[in-house]
């Protein structure tokens, strides 16, 4: 406000305590965010923290860009008012991907940070000649996918065990190539079944 003097003399005025912001960090020193981007781990994760204890909404959204416009992919919130971890779990390489993470904090204005990941990682193995990195990824991607495909067939009726063996180690070397892309998740899931497939081998001859 304004302060206009009517007579001579000395006033002391008190402000109440104003909290230091630095420019660096919108939200103070006592509130700090970071992110991790693992293609291996196929992690995007966001990390926020805050002493004060009174943050009151923290929501973390990750957008594709790959594509023409953005794609929601996963979002998600928490009310913890002290710490919060939230990670999507389907990171790849060679994909854009735009995050959005929005607070409440009780101190300060809402505010909204967006931030863009991508990892480049090429396609091992062979090269194709004469076809772009795209169609290559492609081809690679079918190839495979037929490949294990028509393997499982081979074994799945009289070797299972065997057959399940022989596609678990393909399933992974295409992983490693990055022909295709299988989550952890899918990967330990069809490496249990290599297990089912020995028990089913062993009861047959039993």
């Amino acid at each position: 406000g304004n302060l206009i003097p009517t007579e001579a003399g000395e006033q002391t005025i008190t402000l109440p305590k104003i909290d230091f912001v630095p420019q660096e960090t919108i939200l103070g020193d006592n509130v700090s965010w970071s992110y991790t981007f693992n293609i291996t781990s196929n992690i995007l994760r966001m990390q926020y923290n805050d002493k004060t204890n009174r943050t009151t909404l923290v929501r973390f959204t990750v957008f594709n860009d790959t594509t023409n416009g953005l794609q929601q992919l996963f979002t998600a919130q928490s009310e913890n008012n002290a710490s919060v971890t939230i990670t999507f779990n389907q990171a790849f390489a060679n994909t854009t991907y735009i995050t959005e993470l929005f607070v409440k904090h009780t101190d300060f204005t809402n505010f909204t940070e967006k931030k863009m990941f991508y990892q480049f990682k090429g396609s091992g193995a062979i090269d194709l000649l004469g076809w772009t990195p795209t169609e290559q990824t492609s081809i690679k991607k079918w190839i495979a996918w037929i490949f294990l495909a028509v393997l499982g067939m081979l074994f799945s009726r009289r070797y299972m065990g065997i057959g399940m063996t022989s596609l678990i180690i393909f399933l992974w070397l295409f992983r490693q190539w990055n022909w295709i892309e299988v989550p952890n998740l899918i990967f330990g899931f069809v490496t249990l079944l290599v297990v089912v497939g020995w028990l089913v081998d062993a009861m047959r001859r039993n």
